[in-house]
Parts: structure tokens; sequence; C-alpha cells
């Protein structure tokens, strides 16, 4: 109920004494038998969180696995006919930038939105519109990204995969696949693959990482089966994406039932 807002205010916070602790008013205490209700309530959603998100991190990992053993799987390499392409010969890739004219930045008379890496969708993958737009006269400036088409992070948290749903105007941060020769989920699983099997590993190693450049992006090798099998594979992980956002839904409506209880 912020009684210790002024505690806790980042930089202009003051520090809290034991006799602060002891003169702190309670007022309208329950019964005990009420307090013991009010504690397990309490700690039965905190239990459900903490189960939840171990829940979703176990999910994630086997993802991670069962994308390393579809793309690296010998007997269906053996038994599917594939061809090796590097990324830039199955989509249009191009590096974002930010539009100079800050007058036309923040606009709301476009439907073009924009977006850096404060704009991406933070509990999604999939980017349907943002806060910010840009006027048209700014759009040769930046980048311009159609729907059906994948945001890549290349500085901050590299390696962050979007689908992209909308007219979009990306920043430096960011790089854009499109015009895809492949099917675009799949070529969103093939690149998270990259991800799994420790190929972006050097571009997301913390202080040791590598900035991630559009030369090195084009040059990766993408595992190009026919589109039957393509949407197979499609199907298969959208499917698990769909189990682990329902449970990540879940998670956060019993983030909300926290903060309403406390």
């Amino acid at each position: 109920n912020n009684g210790f807002a002024q505690y806790v205010t980042k930089s202009t916070h003051q520090n809290i004494s034991l006799k602060t602790i002891k003169n702190i008013e309670l007022k309208d205490l329950p019964t005990l038998e009420q307090q013991a209700k009010v504690v397990n309530y309490i700690e039965s959603i905190n239990n459900f969180s903490n189960n939840k998100k171990i829940e979703i991190l176990n999910l994630n990992k086997f993802k991670d696995n069962m994308l390393i053993e579809t793309f690296d799987n010998e007997i269906m390499s053996k038994n599917e006919e594939f061809t090796i392409s590097k990324l830039k010969e199955v989509s249009k890739i191009n590096i974002g930038r930010t539009p100079k004219n800050p007058d036309l930045f923040y606009t709301t008379e476009s439907n073009y939105f924009f977006a850096g890496l404060k704009q991406l969708p933070v509990d999604s993958n999939i980017i349907n519109s943002t806060n910010i737009c840009v006027h048209e006269s700014e759009l040769k400036q930046s980048i311009f990204v159609k729907p059906d088409s994948l945001i890549l992070t290349v500085y901050g948290d590299v390696g962050n995969l979007y689908l992209n749903n909308t007219n979009l105007c990306i920043s430096q941060a960011l790089v854009s696949f499109q015009d895809n020769l492949v099917d675009t989920k799949y070529l969103y699983y093939y690149i998270q693959y990259l991800k799994a099997n420790k190929t972006l590993e050097k571009y997301t190693a913390g202080s040791q990482s590598q900035n991630m450049s559009k030369k090195d992006i084009a040059n990766f090798d993408i595992k190009v089966y026919n589109n039957e099998i393509q949407k197979k594979i499609v199907k298969y992980f959208s499917m698990l994406d769909k189990y682990i956002n329902i449970n990540i839904e879940q998670l956060n409506q019993y983030k909300i039932l926290q903060k309403e209880t406390i």
C-alpha cells in the first residue's frame, strides 16, 4: 500500500531504521486464525507461481532439445530431400535505422509503427503494433518491414526473435527477414534452432559477446526441406508454443492475483 515507498524509490530512497520499523502502526489486525488463513492463501499462490515458472523453464528446455533433434536428425535427413542454403539466399535481410526527424517520429497520424528494443513485446513473440508511429516521410530513412516477416535483436539482449504481423519500421538494434522463399514460421523455428544449438552463443554470451552483423546473419546455413515437411515442423512447434503460452498466461494471472492479494 506504498507504506515503504520513501524507502524503496530508486535514487531518492531513504535508509529504513530499526526504530522506524518498531514504530510502524498496525491497524485492524485480524485474529490469529484469520492471519493463518491469509498466510496459507498467499503461500499457495506463491507456490503455484514458483512451480509454474519451473514448468515454463522446463518446457522451453524441452523445446530447445526438440529443435536440435529435429534439425540435426540424421534419419530424417537420409529419408527426406533437402538443400543447404545461406539465410541471404532464402530471405531479404536488412538492419534497421532510426528515423532522424524527431518531430515526425512520435506521431499518431500514420499506419506505420516503429520498433526499437524498448517497443518489443515483453511476454510475447508476436508484433501486432507498438506505442510509436512514424510519419510516411521518414520511411526512406528507416527500414520498412512488411507483415509476414521476422524481427531479430542484434544489440542488447541479442538473439530474441519475433513474428511481425504489421507495417513496421525498425531501429538499428534490429534485423528484419522478409520476402522469404521458405515458410516464414519455418524460418522462425530454424533461427530459434540456431540459438538452441549454440550457433549464436558468441553473440549472446554476456560481456564476452560480439556484435552480430548483417553479414554474419546472412551467411548462416539453413537446411531447407520441401513445403510439406516445413509445414509439419511448423505445426508441431506451433502447438508446443501454444502450450507454453498458455502456461505463461496462467503465470501472469497469478502475478496479478499476488499483487491484488498483498
